[in-house]
């Protein structure tokens, strides 16, 4: 028998054990929950989410949750808490003030106080966390993408980059001069399939269609999520 191989056994043992605790072990971040912010009135209630280990004026990333989700809900199932303590950027859920986010067409600014509500968020985490104003990203999930795309329509200014996961694109009417970049995740038994990944042809979008997925986050694509994010920055004024 090998002398050695008792030795080695350990050491796999000990590498296995150190493996599985750091895949499970919780992400180096502090969780703000319970924030709010004023908006025409009404406290809007977000959860922010700040790494141990942050960059220098860090990039921003808002994740919008779906139809019936919340800031919590959303931050289990999609483990972009992990994501932000990996690459060290700030990333605040927003919560919706009803049922869900306002995505109609309109014609001003001024009808939809979740745009409004964006606005004011933003401009309070730039001059509160001092984060880089030409790294803000969005994410969403379903009723949460669609809205992240009428940002990207909306607020190709402050915009860097959107991932919309799950989600439909927004009537948007006069279609805008630019849009930020977009990439679409979506999963190929999804009742919404079809009209994404049509949306997205159309319109020269990437996209990921995940196999057998269906109306649901796909975590192990939050690489992916990143890599697409992290290219962009919004134009210098």
């Amino acid at each position: 028998m090998n002398r050695y191989l008792p030795i080695i056994l350990l050491l796999i043992a000990i590498a296995t054990v150190w493996l599985v605790r750091a895949e499970h072990s919780p992400p180096a971040v502090d969780v703000l929950a319970d924030q709010s912010i004023a908006v025409a009135e009404v406290n809007r209630q977000y959860t922010l989410v700040v790494p141990h280990k942050l960059v220098q004026h860090p990039p921003l990333v808002f994740a919008f949750h779906g139809t019936g989700d919340t800031t919590q809900s959303m931050a289990s199932y999609s483990q972009l808490n992990t994501l932000a303590s990996q690459h060290g950027f700030v990333l605040v859920y927003p919560a919706t003030a009803g049922p869900y986010w306002d995505t109609r067409p309109v014609s001003s600014d001024a009808e939809n106080l979740d745009l409004i509500y964006f606005d004011r968020l933003l401009e309070n985490l730039i001059s509160q966390r001092s984060v880089d104003a030409h790294r803000v990203y969005a994410i969403g999930m379903s009723n949460g993408a669609t809205f992240a795309q009428l940002l990207a329509a909306c607020r190709s200014q402050q915009i860097a980059a959107v991932v919309a996961h799950s989600g439909t694109q927004p009537p948007i009417d006069p279609s805008p001069e630019r849009t930020s970049p977009t990439m679409v995740i979506v999963g190929d038994i999804d009742p919404i399939y079809d009209s994404v990944v049509r949306t997205a042809t159309e319109n020269d979008l990437p996209y990921i269609s995940v196999p057998g997925l269906a109306h649901e986050w796909s975590v192990h694509h939050n690489v992916d999520v990143w890599r697409f994010l992290s290219q962009f920055t919004t134009p210098a004024k």
